[in-house]
């Protein structure tokens, strides 16, 4: 039986879209979306197979509603960054609903990549020590917290990305 996981993103842009069927295959997968469109970006954006998620605050913060990433899934992936309160919300009452969470993201700032290659980011720190396991983007950015969480699951490749 395929590990049901749930997928927080706020939209898929047209080159993961491959990414993600693959990902959907080898899981059964609910990819939750929620933003319709990225202005900022000339992105293809794709809704094929996704669910739409209401996100209830202004932008930066994001909330979507927890309990509908929960209900379906084993595990739930949520996007590794500080702004988004329902990943909060969730790593915070983990006792309570019984899921993995897994964080994914770029572990390092774009914005400030060489304070934060000296010195991570403390909410960052916060978020992945409470996480089941991290999935970066970048071989370097997953070795960089694994010297800071040796014990934590953190890779950069997606075999590793979902663990028993």
């Amino acid at each position: 039986m395929k590990k049901r996981i749930s997928i927080l993103q706020p939209f898929i842009p047209h080159y993961r879209k491959d990414f993600f069927n693959r990902l959907c295959e080898k899981f059964d997968c609910r990819i939750y979306t929620y933003e319709k469109t990225n202005q900022e970006t000339n992105f293809n954006i794709t809704d094929d197979g996704t669910t739409p998620s209401r996100n209830y605050l202004p932008n930066p913060f994001v909330w979507v509603n927890p309990i509908k990433l929960t209900k379906h899934a084993e595990i739930v992936v949520l996007m590794l960054n500080f702004t988004h309160i329902s990943t909060w919300f969730l790593l915070l009452t983990k006792i309570f609903h019984r899921k993995k969470i897994v964080l994914w993201g770029q572990g390092i700032s774009v914005k400030r990549y060489l304070k934060e290659e000296i010195t991570p980011d403390w909410k960052l720190r916060l978020m992945i020590q409470l996480s089941d396991g991290v999935w970066m983007y970048m071989p370097k950015e997953a070795e960089q917290w694994s010297k800071i969480f040796p014990k934590k699951k953190i890779s950069s490749t997606i075999q590793y990305a979902f663990w028993n």
